[in-house]
């Protein structure tokens, strides 16, 4: 009899483990980003960020478990191309890969000048003709930019390396996202001011191939829920102290744009 109690107490186990295990194994996803603080970066060996929160909240709330590495931008888009990886963070609409309807970022775009410039309103580029504009190596920009008659376009590789420019009088102002410089700003003694209204919004989205159509499909539905349940503002507010609902307003028209690199 105390045999038979023993098996069935063994076979009771196994049961309950293998039925436990089945439970939590999830889908397992991989991500990208590159270092743009504050939507994502790395502290102390882990990913950070707006952006990262976000896809976590949204994987965990779809079940999916998620790992995410920082890679350089055209490494990352390359791995996911490859299939190596599943998705890359934050991507403006791009050919050969799919997002969902929800973004995981605004990219919103601004220029800013020091804070003793006469000028405090973007209302055109007339204003803006002949000064010397800072921009940022690797990045997209529209032709009206490039083409605004600017008296110098200086190509530089980063948001704190243009700040550090403009304080210093070689350039005159610079294009850049309005968190990210403002997460600059803070964490340097520089004082710039932006002028507004913002020049646009870009959707980001986290990109991925047609193949994992089924995935993204449940990341984007989260995505939404996050948007919806306020979880956003709460995140925001955890990185820059400020809601979704600041940065999604600082455009007065708030025309958002998906542009195809």
């Amino acid at each position: 009899m105390q045999y038979i109690l023993a098996s069935l107490a063994v076979s009771l186990v196994m049961m309950f483990s293998t039925t436990f295990a089945t439970e939590l194994k999830r889908p397992e996803v991989t991500g990208c980003f590159t270092e743009w603080p504050p939507y994502t970066s790395t502290r102390q060996g882990e990913p950070y960020g707006i952006s990262v929160d976000l896809i976590k909240a949204a994987a965990d709330r779809a079940g999916i478990a998620v790992s995410l590495y920082p890679l350089p931008w055209k490494r990352c888009l390359i791995l996911v191309e490859t299939g190596e990886l599943d998705f890359a963070m934050d991507s403006l609409p791009r050919e050969g890969f799919i997002q969902g309807q929800t973004p995981s970022a605004l990219y919103t775009q601004a220029f800013w000048v020091r804070n003793n410039d006469p000028l405090n309103r973007f209302t055109g580029f007339d204003a803006l003709s002949g000064k010397r504009l800072g921009l940022f190596k690797g990045y997209l920009y529209p032709d009206d930019i490039l083409q605004a008659g600017f008296a110098l376009i200086e190509w530089i590789d980063s948001e704190l390396t243009a700040a550090k420019m403009i304080a210093a009088n070689r350039l005159d102002l610079t294009f850049a996202d309005v968190a990210v410089m403002q997460t600059v700003l803070a964490d340097s003694d520089i004082q710039l001011k932006m002028l507004t209204p913002v020049y646009q919004t870009q959707r980001l989205y986290p990109a991925f191939l047609p193949a994992n159509q089924v995935i993204m499909d449940q990341m984007d539905k989260a995505l939404a829920e996050l948007y919806e349940d306020g979880t956003v503002d709460t995140i925001y507010q955890t990185h820059v102290q400020q809601t979704f609902q600041t940065f999604n307003q600082l455009d007065e028209t708030f025309k958002l744009v998906d542009t195809q690199p």
